[in-house]
């Protein structure tokens, strides 16, 4: 079956929501894999269960997931104490504004599922007191039908400076070891309550994610925060999401595997300003290359179908109806095909291209089959 490479269709948020199907897409994007099931490594139950994911509201099984969305904010974000500043309320009349419009979103992303899966999840990695308030995450997951994972960590980065209350522990001798017994807390017991004094009282709301960030380049207190991350992740099983804005990836990925960290429980959940695509390289390769990624991806996902995509969706995701039944019915696998006739290419360089085609003819020869495209990065197999 052929996809046709078509750009002329803008691909946004609704239609990767409304077109792929749950725990069935993963990326690739050169030489790593984004597999579905990272967040559900945080928590593995005592009596053998396997792995959980640590929700607000609690533990569900990593095939209750469906479409995931791995770098979100809601329902506020709140810089204010960044610079020293006192945070707005969130009080009274406002905050049940805040939360209605939250679920009203919420509830709009899983109508949009309309039937490719059975679930939608929000992992919501606004960071310590930068306008995370647990009960407000708590009210809005009790009001919508989407799953919602919290985290923890301090955030510093490109366009924003560490909190006071992180630079106050990191700068001290011991600072490393205050800020990763704070994570562990917040990931085995509850997450901080900012209302308060820094530190005084915590929630029953359990984070799930750990989520680091850096400058260009890590400064001091980044890289102990991030050691810190690192050392809370061994600890816990808790996996990091990964932020960055203006570069700084490539260095943070070196400290994580330095580390000792799993690869498996790194998230690369923010690129922002700058192509810093080093450290999902990096990342990758620990992973014993993109064979091994996709190997493992697709034995961990669930589902009738199983879809595999380029990251860089050069075949837009609302292809994906033309490798599904029916009209892709009594096949085990459905490749789309860039060469296709119909199909059209937009923006890519002829040297590419015809270097493409002559590694296809190559592989079609040594493999004996006369695919058009057999290096086009859109397939689905039957789970069977």
């Amino acid at each position: 079956m052929d996809a046709g490479n078509d750009r002329s269709s803008s691909m946004t948020r609704r239609d990767f929501v409304r077109t792929s199907s749950a725990l069935a897409v993963m990326a690739t994007l050169g030489e790593t894999v984004v597999e579905q099931t990272q967040v559900a490594q945080a928590q593995t139950t005592d009596n053998g269960e396997g792995p959980k994911v640590q929700t607000v509201l609690g533990p569900i099984s990593p095939d209750d997931l469906g479409v995931t969305l791995m770098h979100e904010h809601a329902p506020v974000i709140d810089w204010s104490e960044l610079y020293g500043h006192p945070v707005a309320p969130i009080e009274g009349a406002f905050r049940q504004q805040v939360v209605d419009q939250a679920v009203s979103g919420l509830q709009a992303f899983y109508d949009q599922l309309d039937g490719w899966a059975e679930n939608g999840t929000l992992v919501e990695v606004t960071p310590i007191r930068v306008g995370r308030y647990p009960h407000l995450i708590v009210d809005m997951a009790r009001k919508s039908p989407v799953h919602i994972v919290g985290c923890t960590g301090f955030w510093g980065e490109a366009l924003a400076p560490m909190h006071l209350w992180a630079a106050a522990m990191l700068v001290q001798p011991d600072g490393i070891e205050q800020v990763t017994r704070l994570y562990v807390k917040e990931i085995t017991e509850g997450m901080e309550d900012p209302h308060g004094e820094p530190g005084t009282v915590f929630t029953d709301v359990k984070a799930g994610i750990i989520k680091i960030a850096t400058s260009t380049y890590l400064t001091a207190l980044e890289r102990r925060a991030n050691t810190a991350a690192g050392l809370a992740c061994i600890e816990t099983g808790c996996p990091i999401s990964v932020h960055t804005t203006d570069g700084g990836g490539l260095e943070m990925a070196q400290l994580l595997l330095s580390l000792g960290v799993n690869p498996q429980k790194i998230v690369i959940g923010h690129q922002g300003y700058k192509d810093d695509r080093e450290n999902v390289r990096l990342v990758a390769r620990e992973h014993f290359g993109k064979g091994w990624a996709v190997r493992n991806g697709m034995l961990a996902v669930s589902g009738e179908f199983r879809l595999l995509s380029d990251a860089d969706l050069s075949v837009p995701i609302a292809q994906v109806e033309r490798l599904l039944p029916p009209q892709a019915s009594g096949v085990d696998v459905a490749v789309g095909s860039r060469e296709a006739p119909g199909a059209a290419r937009y923006g890519e360089p002829g040297r590419r291209h015809l270097m493409g085609r002559v590694f296809n003819a190559v592989t079609g020869w040594l493999a004996a089959t006369d695919m058009a495209d057999t290096q086009c990065g859109f397939k689905c197999f039957r789970a069977d």
